[in-house]
């Protein structure tokens, strides 16, 4: 397997920065920062910069990683229904997956660059196919905090500060259930509060668990991919599932909505 680096030094950088430039209306902070530009100028204006930072990229010097791996994975269900061709892009560790092929997986905004741009590329097919569409992933997570060096270590800092206050407010328990936050919130702005009823609910919970079995089975699918790429033995889907979701991830299902109904956040893939 290659790492980012050296797939951002051999794809085809006009097609990269057209998928970017076109990725870019969802960007509304650009369309702030350059109100008084018309849209064509300001997608050559971030054309430019992306093309200056993927630059800085191939610059700095990468940190290989050996079990850091970058794959791309068919997107959520209700992703789907809006975009069929939407994939969405996944980190994961080798040495966690090796032990449990559902092991939780990782964000990286938060992350060094050149720790990241050291990441494992799948040679799956899935992922070899949509390069262009992971590099675009890979580079609209990485500049979360901006393109500028200086600045994303500064901002990573602040982030981390931030981060810390939250846990310890947590472990505090100065915290507020999320039904009330929302309430709030609905209060402010004169928003419309959802009629729910048992029956809506219960179609809720089929369509999330029927949501979370298509997840589960295209990781399977990809991540085991990844282990036998490396001659390894992946786990049989049939032994781990059998093809139905199992009653422990139900009741983990379950938890997690009852969780979220708290205010707690649950952490399962």
């Amino acid at each position: 397997m290659k790492i980012v680096q050296e797939y951002l030094r051999i794809t085809d950088r006009g097609r990269l920065l057209d998928n970017l430039v076109y990725d870019m209306i969802s960007h509304t902070h650009l369309l702030l920062e350059y109100k008084d530009m018309s849209i064509a100028e300001i997608q050559d204006r971030y054309r430019s910069r992306l093309n200056d930072f993927i630059d800085y990229l191939l610059s700095v010097e990468a940190i290989p990683s050996d079990h850091m791996v970058l794959y791309m994975c068919e997107a959520s269900l209700f992703d789907k229904q809006y975009n069929h061709e939407d994939k969405s892009l996944c980190l994961i560790d080798l040495n966690e997956i090796r032990e449990d092929i559902f092991a939780t997986g990782y964000s990286f905004e938060l992350s060094d660059w050149e720790e990241t741009l050291g990441y494992l590329v799948a040679d799956n097919k899935l992922t070899q196919d949509y390069m262009i569409e992971l590099l675009t992933h890979y580079l609209n997570e990485i500049s979360f905090f901006g393109m500028d060096p200086v600045r994303h270590r500064e901002k990573i800092e602040e982030v981390k500060v931030d981060l810390d206050q939250a846990m310890k407010e947590i472990e505090e328990g100065r915290t507020i259930p999320a039904e009330e936050a929302f309430a709030d919130i609905r209060r402010e702005y004169s928003l419309p509060i959802d009629e729910k009823d048992e029956k809506q609910d219960e179609l809720d919970r089929e369509i999330s668990k029927a949501a979370h079995a298509f997840l589960r089975y295209c990781h399977w699918r990809e991540r085991s991919r990844i282990l036998e790429s490396l001659g390894e033995t992946a786990p049989n889907y049939e032994k781990i599932e059998g093809y139905q979701i199992s009653e422990k991830t139900l009741a983990m299902i379950d938890q997690s909505m009852d969780n979220l109904k708290q205010g707690k956040v649950s952490k399962y893939m």
